[in-house]
């Protein structure tokens, strides 16, 4: 074959290869930005009942994964399965089916929930491994995170200093559970007279979600060591802030376990520029515990006579239905369906009422071949989100997607793109 005949092919391969990996690239860009959008968009309902923007663009997204996995010849679709979200995948399938036989009549009332939970797994199953720009996405995640961190602060001083509720609905979108009604004059009224605690929540359905979503990466901004260090706690301090003042009690808690390590690592190291810090927090800190609002606040948690506070109680009293022989050795053993309710209960709860003890057993199964498969982020996501679904439903809402892909996209047979394109 002539030299010029082997440079064109080489040539040409090249700019075949540079521009399937720049289709890759915007793809995964733009999936990137579907998870990281999917939280706060799930606030607004997309005119059809129990249908919100943020379904949309999952939906949008899943479609586009799909048709590039089965278009895309040099992806291994066994190799984008061959994860251990598949086998919770399979078992919920199973499940459903099975109980869906035994209870027809209940079909179509536990349809959409289960089909809409199988689309987050399925969606996180797909997308974590080739379509999740990671490093993209911690700068994307970042900057969100604090812009819905300035604006849950300036909700707070806006009701406190000037009896202005600014609203969580932007551009007067309709949500999804209504809270729209946030911003009428009764509620307003309400929170005036002290007979209901008014708590900012950025842009989200509630502050738990709001906390949920600025929780994980808080704890990725503090262990960047990549970050400049006025950089990295000046971010994670205004974070901390937003989440203090959003007051939600596992998004307290939760803030200890990002950062207990950072600390203790800090005061090792007897970083001047740390102590400086810690001067100027403590008596921010003194003035916030200080204040009538934290009281409030805390009293949720622990109330002044030493019992548990209504936060606490709202999140436990459900599980008396598991001691006082409501169910049987059955259902719970197997479930009782994923679309039976007995009030509020946080991720376990609702994994043994839906799935029973032997869907326990399962996820705890995924969960520990999950962290063994992944890296070090992978790892820490991973953590968290088992430390999360002690005290909120997070497996089951919308929190799960970010979770899923925070996780899985940290695997160590994934193949990881940086900013420039190149593969890692």
């Amino acid at each position: 074959m002539p030299m010029n005949s082997v440079y064109k092919n080489k040539l040409t391969n090249k700019e075949s290869f540079m521009h399937e990996k720049d289709n890759c690239s915007r793809l995964s860009k733009f999936i990137t930005w579907i998870v990281l959008l999917f939280m706060p968009l799930s606030t607004y309902a997309a005119y059809v009942e129990g249908i919100t923007f943020g379904d949309i663009l999952l939906i949008l997204g899943v479609l586009l994964i799909t048709t590039d996995i089965f278009l895309n010849k040099k992806i291994n679709l066994l190799n984008i399965i061959a994860t251990p979200l598949l086998l919770y995948m399979i078992f919920i399938i199973i499940h459903s089916l099975i109980f869906w036989m035994i209870k027809p009549y209940e079909l179509s009332e536990g349809l959409l929930g289960v089909s809409r939970y199988l689309l987050y797994l399925y969606f996180a199953m797909n997308g974590a491994k080739y379509y999740f720009n990671y490093d993209y996405g911690y700068k994307i995640y970042k900057k969100l995170a604090i812009l819905f961190a300035l604006y849950c602060i300036a909700q707070y001083f806006s009701y406190n200093f000037f009896s202005t509720v600014l609203p969580v609905n932007l551009f007067g979108l309709p949500t999804f559970d209504d809270i729209s009604a946030i911003t009428s004059k009764y509620n307003i009224s309400m929170y005036q007279t002290g007979a209901v605690l008014y708590r900012p929540r950025s842009v989200f359905l509630e502050p738990a979600y709001f906390a949920a979503y600025q929780i994980p990466i808080l704890y990725l901004i503090l262990n960047n060591k990549n970050e400049k260090y006025l950089t990295k706690y000046s971010s994670a301090i205004l974070i901390t802030a937003s989440i203090f003042l959003a007051g939600t009690t596992t998004g307290i808690l939760m803030q200890f376990l990002c950062w207990w390590k950072p600390i203790i690592t800090e005061l090792k190291k007897i970083s001047f520029k740390f102590v400086n810090l810690i001067i100027i927090a403590i008596p921010c800190v003194y003035l916030f515990i200080s204040s009538d609002y934290w009281q409030r606040v805390s009293n949720r948690i622990i109330s002044n006579d030493g019992t548990l506070g209504t936060s606490v109680t709202g999140r436990i009293q459900n599980y008396k239905i598991f001691f006082d022989g409501r169910l049987s050795w059955d259902q719970l053993l197997f479930g009782q369906g994923k679309w039976v309710s007995v009030g509020y209960l946080p991720s376990y709860g609702e994994l043994i009422i839906s799935f029973g003890l032997v869907g326990l057993v399962v996820f705890s199964v995924v969960m520990l071949l999950t962290y063994l498969k992944t890296q070090k982020i992978g790892k820490a996501m991973t953590l968290l989100l088992l430390v999360m679904c002690i005290g909120t439903n997070t497996l089951f809402n919308i929190t799960s997607v970010l979770m899923f892909f925070l996780i899985y996209s940290d695997s160590k047979s994934n193949i990881r793109y940086n900013f420039s394109g190149k593969q890692n």
